[in-house]
């Protein structure tokens, strides 16, 4: 048995000569530690090596995988709808994807600049600052040059912009007889209104549908108090929304009703305009009437019990949306709808049953749906 290990198993001290002994042992022990370490460390940087060469084989896999990638045989027409179908749902979410995806590949690229359905959508941001308006209006300009003689969907939705930016964005945005679908709040829709007066003249020949939003941070004399809307003009238009806390006169509403498919109004203050509204609407098939939480400020009387109006007959109607039901709701009694199928009612003041809606129609008798 040798010294250490005599030692290992006992309590007794060691010896001078045993000391010298277990130092060299240690000694030696620390000569095998560093070369074992040594050994490691080598062994180690041959690891990461083999890793990264593995990293790199599997990158390499994928790309040789990507070749084959069933995308790659898609025809040109499907990866093109499935391009469109993807730009209208994200559009409002990010105006600039088109330019994004065709950063994809070449055939990307040249998928998207050959369609020219790919590009007749055109949103602006919700926030542009002055110094990126031109940037803006260069896009813009890409966008309605690519989409060739194609009707346009423009949404000029922007709640961050000043009203000088708003005339310059306006203004440079061309190709408006082509406009089909439009949006507008802000300042936008005082320049829209002003280029729709010159009737007879109106640049939007073909616009289908418009979507008018008054943007509560955009206070000018010009939608203050009535409001005018000179729509005359616009032979194709069948779908309008209107929202606005403006008080708004039905007299001052130059609108084409009798061609209209598709209404939505929350601007009116007073329950027997909406009446009127409907009884011009011959051809409604899609209406939401509502009072903005501004406008019940000025809500005036309902309608007149005492001398009702006469019914109002809305053969085409298949869906009927109320808001602020404790105003509107009295509407029902004088309508009649044959075609309806979808029917929704809401209240801002209170909470209505989700089976039976029992509403007190001020006029000695409640109104039951079931």
């Amino acid at each position: 048995m040798d010294v250490v290990s005599r030692h290992l198993s006992s309590n007794f001290p060691p010896s001078k000569t045993d000391v010298s002994s277990i130092k060299h042992s240690i000694i030696l022990n620390d000569r095998k530690l560093l070369k074992i370490q040594q050994e490691i460390d080598e062994h180690h940087a041959e690891l990461l090596k083999l890793r990264q060469r593995s990293n790199e084989l599997q990158i390499r896999k994928q790309s040789y995988q990507g070749i084959l990638s069933p995308i790659r045989r898609l025809p040109i027409s499907i990866l093109s709808e499935i391009f469109r179908v993807t730009i209208n749902a994200s559009m409002s979410d990010d105006p600039w994807l088109n330019l994004k995806l065709m950063g994809v590949c070449q055939l990307w690229r040249n998928t998207f600049l050959n369609t020219p359905v790919l590009w007749t959508a055109l949103v602006l941001p919700k926030s542009i600052p002055t110094e990126k308006v031109r940037d803006v209006v260069q896009g813009a300009m890409q966008y309605i040059r690519r989409s060739r003689a194609l009707p346009l969907s423009i949404s000029l939705d922007a709640l961050q912009v000043s009203r000088q930016d708003a005339a310059d964005l306006f203004s440079c945005i061309l190709a408006k007889q082509r406009w089909k679908d439009v949006t507008l709040s802000g300042a936008f829709v005082e320049f829209f209104l002003a280029a729709t007066k010159p009737l007879e003249n109106s640049p939007f020949k073909v616009l289908r549908s418009l979507k008018i939003r008054e943007s509560p941070t955009y206070q000018t004399n010009y939608l203050r108090g009535n409001y005018s809307l000179q729509l005359t003009d616009l032979p194709m238009l069948s779908s309008l929304s209107l929202e606005t806390a403006s008080h708004v006169n039905i007299a001052a509403l130059y609108v084409p009703f009798s061609q209209l498919k598709c209404l939505s109004l929350t601007a009116l203050s007073n329950t027997g305009d909406y009446l009127e509204i409907l009884r011009a609407c011959p051809n409604l098939e899609e209406c939401s009437f509502a009072i903005h939480p501004c406008g019940k400020l000025y809500c005036g009387t309902l309608i007149n019990t005492e001398n009702p109006p006469p019914n109002v007959f809305c053969p085409n109607l298949r869906r009927l949306t109320l808001g602020s039901a404790e105003y509107l709701i009295s509407l029902l009694l004088f309508m009649m709808a044959p075609r309806l199928e979808d029917f929704t009612l809401s209240s801002t003041f209170q909470q209505l049953e989700e089976d039976t809606i029992a509403v007190d129609m001020g006029l000695d008798q409640e109104l039951l749906f079931f």
